[in-house]
């Protein structure tokens, strides 16, 4: 470990004035762990380093605290070389906080430093070690928590910046399954990845679709039986806090015909979800009506792709009594009906519209004058039904 700064007074204390610290990593002071830091940043531009030792698999947290007047600081970690940054917090003033879980024995590096180069402030560093990290699931899919598919929450908690949380749970073929994080503490954003059979391919992955503020959610189809993974983690990497996750199997889709038929169902709950499979043409417009019953209710329809995970649209028919999709290239497509409030009853159509109409300058001179007619009606004559 290095020696303190020469400036630096051997017999100082957190009520003394604070030393300069040095600004390098080869001049960073040693830190004894749970014994506050103050320090100043007097000058623009100032920055201060520390450095503490730290244990493989022991769990850190580095705080910032006292700070008055302009500061405004940031807190970074760096790996043992002094330069490969690991973690960065800046909380807009309020004080930073990195709980860090240490990969390898060794000394590690803190860089305290005003966000505002030109600005000065005064701080309190402290940096304890919390001890062995106890992870409440696994990080990755060999360690992954098995979980029910049928609705139950299951409680979990980011311990550490960068910790990821993964889940397997049993798929049946045709079947659909609403994958959701819930019951978030404050201040924390999930982000939601669903990984295939193999743990590594990523089939979705959503941050702001939950039905809370900051949850996410995913909706997909299975084609195959066997296994299935979701990992959580948070948006700001250097975040931590506790959400819950679950799973549910919402069965198989029922056929709907692009006809315009009227179809009535009802969601038994706010978690309870209906799926129909409709068999589309590539190029075509589809039009999707919905109402409920239900006073003050929220409809709403989730478009998958033939994939059966990719979000083709979305509509929540508060806004609009009809929703118009132009499908690309999809020869069927998969309706997700919910209404995330009450549930209750529903009725729903799909009408295929045809192929949209072509734009006014059909032959692209810049020009809309009797050709573009001439093409428009050979146009509607080979569009129109026999």
């Amino acid at each position: 470990m290095l020696s303190a700064p020469a400036s630096a007074s051997s017999s100082w204390s957190p009520s003394s004035p604070s030393p300069d610290f040095g600004n390098t990593p080869a001049t960073a002071w040693p830190l004894t762990f749970g014994v506050p830091v103050n320090g100043e940043h007097a000058t623009p531009g100032d920055q201060d380093y520390f450095e503490f030792t730290a244990v493989a698999d022991h769990l850190y947290t580095a705080a910032i605290s006292g700070l008055a007047g302009l500061s405004d600081t940031v807190l970074d970690l760096y790996d043992t070389n002094g330069t490969t940054l690991l973690v960065e917090d800046d909380e807009i003033g309020q004080g930073e906080i990195i709980h860090w879980r240490a990969p390898a024995n060794g000394t590690y590096y803190l860089d305290v430093f005003q966000f505002f180069p030109d600005q000065t402030g005064v701080y309190t560093l402290t940096v304890t070690d919390d001890g062995p990290l106890v992870d409440d699931f696994g990080d990755t899919p060999a360690d992954a928590e098995l979980i029910t598919a049928d609705g139950s929450i299951t409680a979990g908690s980011i311990e550490y910046g960068g910790d990821v949380d993964v889940f397997k749970f049993f798929v049946d073929a045709d079947h659909f399954y609403s994958v959701e994080t819930l019951l978030l503490e404050p201040g924390v954003d999930t982000v939601l990845r669903l990984l295939g059979p193999d743990g590594e391919t990523v089939l979705a992955e959503d941050d702001q679709g939950g039905r809370e503020p900051n949850a996410s959610r995913i909706i997909f189809g299975a084609t195959s039986p066997g296994l299935d993974y979701a990992e959580v983690s948070l948006f700001f990497p250097e975040d931590t806090g506790g959400y819950a996750i679950s799973t549910t199997d919402q069965a198989t889709a029922h056929n709907l015909l692009a006809d315009g038929t009227l179809v009535e169902g009802v969601l038994a709950t706010r978690d309870d979800l209906d799926i129909y499979h409709v068999v589309t043409v590539p190029g075509h417009r589809y039009r999707f009506t919905s109402t409920t019953t239900i006073l003050s209710g929220q409809t709403q329809i989730t478009v998958l792709g033939r994939d059966r995970v990719s979000v083709l649209g979305t509509h929540d028919f508060t806004q609009a009594a009809t929703y118009t999709l132009t499908l690309e290239s999809d020869t069927e497509v998969f309706v997700v009906v919910e209404e995330p409030i009450n549930g209750g009853a529903y009725t729903l159509s799909v009408s295929d519209l045809g192929p949209p109409a072509p734009p006014v300058d059909l032959d692209g001179n810049g020009v809309v004058d009797e050709r573009d007619l001439l093409i428009l009606s050979m146009y509607w004559l080979q569009a129109a039904p026999e």
